[in-house]
């Protein structure tokens, strides 16, 4: 199938209390009123991608792209390939999560608050 091109058009801040202490519902009391709610609209073929800190904390967005344009063709938009594409942004994180090399978006973010995450 042809390729498809992307473009991320919203991307949430991060909800948390202060660096490295995100909001948790039934761990630390943080009322579910509390997360930020938007509403956006979308047409057909548009595709949302969802994930929690272990995604956001270790791909950028041209990663994420990536997996997307790997498995979603343009003539093939089947739950199997959105599973895979599901596969590939969990697998990827983990692999870059524990790569010590890696400057993570979260490892640049721990810098800019005067810390030191590797991976």
């Amino acid at each position: 199938g042809e390729a498809i091109d992307l473009e991320t058009v919203f991307k949430s801040a991060t909800q948390q209390h202060r660096f490295n202490a995100p909001y948790q519902t039934g761990t630390d009391k943080t009322w579910p009123t509390k997360a930020f709610s938007t509403t956006h609209p979308i047409q057909h073929n548009d595709i949302v991608v969802m994930g929690s800190d272990g995604i956001f904390d270790n791909l950028y967005n041209d990663d994420i792209h990536s997996c997307v344009r790997h498995f979603v063709k343009r003539d093939s938009l089947d739950v199997s390939n959105l599973q895979h594409t599901a596969n590939c942004l969990s697998t990827l994180a983990e692999v870059k999560g524990y790569n010590e090399e890696y400057d993570s978006p979260f490892a640049k973010e721990a810098k800019a608050h005067g810390k030191n995450y590797p991976g």
